[in-house]
């Protein structure tokens, strides 16, 4: 004979259960027993790991106990929790006692939870009903939206179930959905569940009007622009929740919301609301850099987020350094011609004295960037630059013009601090030109891809490994104006060794760079105390007059360094020791800078 009972039950606030409040005081004891809890018969690790996170006998563990009768209470407190966490778990006849033991004589005082878990429900059926649908959608099957039909009865992916059920009706019209109720009935001879869910589908809406509150320089007409959808279209909350994503990525604004009415029209029209907070349009910067080799660098910038009332975006920029020092202009019009689509513009002239070479060169140019998706990016772009220098007693003008291609992927979500995902960009850059007069042409090639690994809970201990791989196509590198060669070495390189040293050298024992480059790097990130954390490292890197990347001679690091996890950003400083340094290199570069290293 078939019996059933209903004994669904489903854990929403296990942090409430568990506590030693009985009604009255206890006074504060003199001495507090330490005590162990051993938990017998958890029929999976799910179930311990819960018991660990959930119960008072763990929470509490370090107050340790007044007296093994407080002891008992404290467990009595905990068997309805830990008989719901099984219950949540599928196990819905599951028994608790609970054993404690010493705590006189100077024995050891343990509690022993015991469970008795007995059958583990599988869920035989999972309903959804739908109520006041206007008109009647379809919803995917149970087991599509996650629901763990025929397997283990667990409370949490039935719940997750029934989320992701009104997650659906909201995608496809249906923006006011909302859970009602469940009904749940257990065949304990059968070892089965059978669940109802029931929720309140309302009527299909449509995109209505939108409604913009809090602008004062920002244009709607720009904004409207990261509009997905056309008036008269099917409600999808998916998409609104990625509107206001964008809009948030604009950086225009301290926060947005974007909202229909609190309450259902009656209109099929349904309008949405978006309320923003402008950010202050213009801010600046000044930071310092310091290498062992370049010195101290101080670099200030002056940004204009909304300059037109479209989100362009004007920097200007000044580095002041030792050895260099430019000047930098940039201009950038986003949602250019369309969605996702980037106009960019950039002038800067540099004073360089440099090893290899110093003079002076000026660089303009401008191209388009366009986002695939959250990812991936890409562009096409015209620089011309034109430079006066002096490279090895030789004086050389140069003129030439590029037109660099690039492609970059990025899933870190994090520019200054990535602790997981992967990030890469490769960029074709044909050159043509004048050098002295003499016509020059070459196709510069450079990868490069930097991958990040979280190895705990936290991501406070992160591997992290870059490889870079250049080439220049050309007949020779004296075919190559100086300005464009690949050089290698420096804190945003290879550590260890000075800024752009390795490679063949010039008649005065200067790099004077080459036709292909190889860095290859590693470093373990750790946390220490609070904001401060440290790294250990490994880089290498080669320089070649071979257009091919060559590995035969890579030229090796080692080093550590301090993190100071600032608001702003990790503030690093490192300190790197070259293997086997030539007779003219320093034993040692130290870094100081804003930003991880790669």
């Amino acid at each position: 004979m078939l019996r059933t009972m209903p004994c669904f039950v489903i854990v929403t606030a296990l942090a409430a259960c568990g506590t030693d409040d009985l009604g009255f005081d206890v006074p504060a004891p003199v001495d507090r027993i330490d005590y162990t809890v051993t938990l017998t018969g958890a029929p999976t690790d799910e179930v311990s790991d819960l018991a660990e996170e959930t119960l008072a006998l763990y929470l509490r563990q370090e107050d340790g106990a007044v007296s093994p009768a407080f002891l008992r209470r404290r467990a009595d407190n905990d068997i309805d929790t830990l008989k719901s966490l099984l219950q949540s778990e599928g196990y819905y006849t599951a028994e608790v006692t609970r054993v404690v033991t010493g705590g006189e004589d100077d024995t050891p005082l343990n509690v022993e939870m015991v469970i008795e878990p007995g059958t583990a429900y599988a869920l035989r059926n999972h309903a959804f009903e739908l109520q006041n649908a206007s008109p009647n959608p379809t919803l995917p099957a149970p087991q599509m939206l996650g629901s763990p039909v025929g397997q283990r009865a667990q409370a949490i992916l039935i719940l997750e179930a029934e989320d992701a059920a009104v997650a659906t009706l909201r995608g496809e019209g249906y923006a006011y959905a909302k859970y009602v109720d469940r009904n749940a009935v257990a065949d304990p001879e059968a070892g089965t569940l059978t669940v109802r869910s029931s929720i309140d589908a309302g009527h299909q809406h449509t995109f209505g009007p939108m409604t913009y509150v809090g602008l004062t320089s920002v244009e709607e007409e720009y904004l409207n622009t990261y509009i997905t959808w056309q008036q008269g279209q099917i409600y999808d909350a998916l998409a609104v929740s990625q509107f206001q994503q964008d809009l948030i990525r604009t950086e225009l604004f301290n926060t947005v919301t974007v909202e229909p009415p609190q309450d259902a029209p009656d209109d099929v029209a349904l309008p949405l609301t978006v309320t923003v907070d402008e950010r202050k349009e213009r801010t600046g910067s000044i930071g310092l850099r310091f290498d062992t080799d370049a010195g101290v660098t101080l670099n200030a910038s002056l940004e204009h987020r909304n300059l037109l009332g479209r989100n362009e975006n004007a920097l200007f920029e000044v580095e002041l350094g030792e050895t260099d020092t430019s000047v930098g202009l940039s201009f950038r019009v986003p949602q250019f011609d369309r969605d996702g689509q980037t106009l960019t513009v950039a002038m800067s002239i540099s004073d360089v004295d440099e090893d290899a070479y110093d003079g002076v060169i000026g660089t303009i140019g401008g191209g388009v960037e366009r986002e695939l998706n959250d990812e991936w990016r890409v562009g096409a772009s015209a620089v011309y630059e034109n430079s006066n220098i002096d490279e090895d007693g030789v004086d050389t003008d140069i003129s030439i013009v590029g037109l660099p291609l690039f492609a970059a992927f990025d899933n870190t979500g994090d520019p200054l601090d990535p602790r997981s995902g992967v990030r890469g960009r490769l960029t074709l850059a044909p050159f043509a030109g004048d050098v002295n007069d003499e016509s020059v042409n070459f196709v510069r090639i450079d990868g490069r891809i930097a991958g990040y690994l979280a190895l705990n809970e936290d991501s406070s201990l992160v591997l992290a490994s870059r490889a870079r791989i250049g080439s220049i196509i050309a007949n020779d590198v004296y075919d190559v104006p100086i300005t464009r060669r690949l050089f290698a070495g420096g804190g945003g390189s290879v550590r260890g060794f000075a800024n752009n040293s390795l490679g063949p050298e010039d008649s005065d024992g200067d790099a004077r760079g080459g036709l292909s480059v190889v860095e290859i790097g590693t470093e373990l990130r750790f946390g220490i105390v609070g904001d401060l954390g440290g790294v250990v490292f490994a880089e290498a890197g080669q320089v070649s007059d071979s257009v091919t990347p060559q590995f035969d001679d890579l030229r090796s690091a080692v080093g550590t360094g301090i993190r100071y996890y600032s608001p702003i950003g990790p503030i690093r400083a490192d300190l790197a020791f070259p293997l086997d340094p030539d007779d003219d290199e320093d034993g040692f570069q130290f870094y100081l800078a804003i930003g991880q290293a790669f």
